[in-house]
């Protein structure tokens, strides 16, 4: 169970700077002085405007932030491994400190995204670690953020045999035709952890990186699309940056070789990591969402959203089928609805793990154990460092990994994901033939 706290000393709004948000979470970083929340970062859902002027409570929602705190570390967690999942606070955050972040922050957001706001209803925020940044000291660092997509081919005796192309096409692939994206990134090329396709893999994020990968520095962003981005690794690498050093395209060329390099060789000092992801995907979907839809019709007046007791026992009755060399085949449809609802919802843990994100932070502070870490945040912020040498076996990097975006997923959405395929499937023979 995640600490539930209320923290008077952080309810002001020029303690906190606008870091990031996505679709459904704006993320502050904590600037204020206080040690003890050094490398600290809240997590605050977002609504729409309508929303919020009809004052909707959300506090016991699906998305609220107490569920989906406790899904991502006892549910997903206990199956990925705890050792990549950060520990969190569960802040109670109150509505006026709510609104004077809002406007705080409003000038330094994207516009695309004022569209909605942080939701004034919700009672709790996520006060975790800044996982771009080492809580120990502040050093430069470097972190890589990627997220990796589908894992693996489909084998279901669902999928309609006027489909074969799921069968041996890379389901990112295909949909990047409906996104009508340019990208070389193969996901089946970086979970081969085959160094040379691991490398091509790699090589495809750094020339479109879309979503799928991200480059912080000192916690900041760095664009791959600015023409001038290398220049911000120059120190991190330790690259001359004089008049008299080579010609600026060799230097780009030098920097995306060390990321090459870096990457691959993290990648495969964590292929556990990996592996067990790859595993998870698979195993989780063995029915494709051609089978789940089906099942879904059948049952579709009998599903509801798990309760965290819930989806406990269902994690545990995933760990029993597929470690029980006697379970029943149920890759047919003659299962009991109990087997039914326990393969849909299966489908969406692995929905989570298809959409999750693997952040890896790097610190050029060799051996430095002797760094004081406020005690307060590392009793509760426990961070899992480790250690890789590099760019030789003489110097070592000190770097963490941790998985995140590991929010449930609604079992509404089904209908959606069959239609999505469909589509992804369709243009994709439309655009190859």
């Amino acid at each position: 169970m995640p600490l539930t706290e209320v923290i008077p000393e952080l309810y002001h709004a020029i303690l906190w700077k606008y870091k990031t948000e996505g679709n459904a979470n704006i993320v502050l970083i904590f600037v204020g002085k206080n040690e003890r929340f050094f490398g600290t970062v809240l997590r605050l859902r977002k609504t729409t405007i309508s929303n919020q002027d009809a004052n909707i409570d959300n506090a016991d929602s699906f998305e609220s932030h107490d569920f989906t705190n406790l899904y991502a570390s006892s549910v997903i967690g206990h199956l990925l491994g705890d050792e990549y999942i950060s520990k969190s606070i569960l802040l109670k955050v109150p509505q006026t400190f709510l609104k004077a972040l809002s406007k705080a922050i409003y000038p330094m957001r994207p516009t695309d995204r004022t569209h909605k706001d942080i939701d004034f209803n919700q009672h709790y925020g996520i006060l975790t670690l800044d996982h771009t940044r080492f809580i120990s000291d502040a050093n430069l660092t470097l972190s890589i953020e990627l997220k990796p997509k589908w894992a693996f081919l489909p084998s279901s005796p669902f999928i309609n045999p006027e489909n074969p192309e799921k069968f041996q096409s890379c389901r990112f692939c295909m949909h990047k035709y409906v996104k009508k994206i340019s990208s070389k990134y193969c996901p089946l090329d970086l979970f081969s952890l085959d160094e040379v396709r691991l490398k091509h893999a790699i090589e495809g994020l750094l020339f479109s990186p879309n979503n799928n990968l991200k480059l912080f520095v000192q916690g900041v962003q760095i664009h791959i699309e600015q023409e001038d981005w290398p220049t911000q690794l120059y120190e991190f690498f330790n690259i001359n940056k004089s008049s008299t050093g080579p010609p600026k395209k060799y230097r780009n060329v030098d920097i995306k070789t060390l990321l090459i390099v870096l990457l691959s060789r993290i990648i495969l000092e964590e292929q556990i990591l990996f592996k067990r992801l790859k595993k998870l995907q698979k195993t989780l979907d063995e029915l494709d969402i051609e089978g789940i839809y089906k099942l879904f019709l059948k049952l579709q007046s009998n599903l509801h959203e798990p309760t965290i007791e819930e989806w406990q026992l269902i994690m545990k009755e995933y760990e029993r089928r597929i470690k029980s060399p006697d379970s029943p085949d149920a890759l047919n449809l003659s299962m009991d609805d109990a087997q039914m609802r326990q393969r849909i919802y299966e489908f969406l843990m692995s929905t989570t793990l298809k959409d999750c994100s693997i952040i890896f932070t790097f610190q050029r502070s060799f051996f430095n154990y002797e760094t004081k870490v406020p005690h307060d945040i590392s009793q509760i912020f426990e961070e899992q460092v480790k250690f890789i040498p590099f760019p030789n076996d003489k110097d070592f990097l000190k770097y963490k990994v941790n998985v995140i975006d590991l929010d449930p997923k609604s079992v509404t959405k089904i209908p959606y994901y069959y239609e999505l395929d469909a589509m992804i499937v369709n243009n994709y023979m439309k655009n190859e033939n």
